[in-house]
C-alpha cells in the first residue's frame, strides 16, 4: 500500500549532550532551554525490567543471554530496516532473511491500516508540552 509521503523538513537540529553522564539532547535554535533525557535514558530508569533482565541472564548464563540477545537485536534491526524502506516506499537494501520477513508482514497489515500520513521517519521529536 502506498503511504502519503508529506514528510517534516524544516525541524530544529537536536544536539546531544551528556549530563552527569545521561544522554540529554537540546535543540541548535536555543528553543529548548532545559536540555531533554533521551528516549533510552527514560525507558532505563525503569528498573523493574533491569532486575527481571538480570534474573533472566542469571538463570539462563551469561553465554545464553549473549546469544539470544544478539539474535534479537539482529531481528529487531532486521525488521526494523524493513519496515522504515515500506513506509518510505523503497526498495528493500538488502534481501531479508525469511523470518525477519515473516515478522514485517505481520506488522505490515497494521500499517495499512492505521498510517496514512507519514511525516517523519528515524527524526528526532521534542514537545514542550508533553516534556
Amino acid at each position: 500500500m502506498k503511504h502519503n509521503l508529506n514528510l517534516i523538513t524544516d525541524l530544529p537540529k537536536l544536539e546531544q549532550v551528556e549530563i552527569d553522564g545521561v544522554r540529554h539532547y537540546t535543540a541548535d535554535d536555543g528553543s529548548i532551554k532545559t536540555p531533554y533525557p533521551s528516549v533510552t535514558t527514560v525507558l532505563s530508569a525503569d528498573k523493574s525490567k533491569a532486575e527481571g533482565i538480570r534474573k533472566w541472564r542469571e538463570r539462563v548464563g551469561e553465554e545464553e543471554a549473549n546469544k539470544v540477545s544478539h539474535m534479537a537485536t539482529q531481528r529487531g534491526t532486521a525488521v526494523h530496516q524493513i519496515m522504515e524502506d515500506y513506509i518510505l516506499q523503497q526498495e528493500p537494501k538488502t534481501k531479508p532473511m525469511p523470518i525477519h520477513l515473516a515478522t514485517a508482514i505481520g506488522l505490515k497489515q497494521w500499517v495499512d491500516i492505521y498510517i496514512d500520513n507519514v511525516r517523519l521517519v528515524e527524526g528526532q521529536l521534542f514537545s514542550h508540552e508533553l516534556r
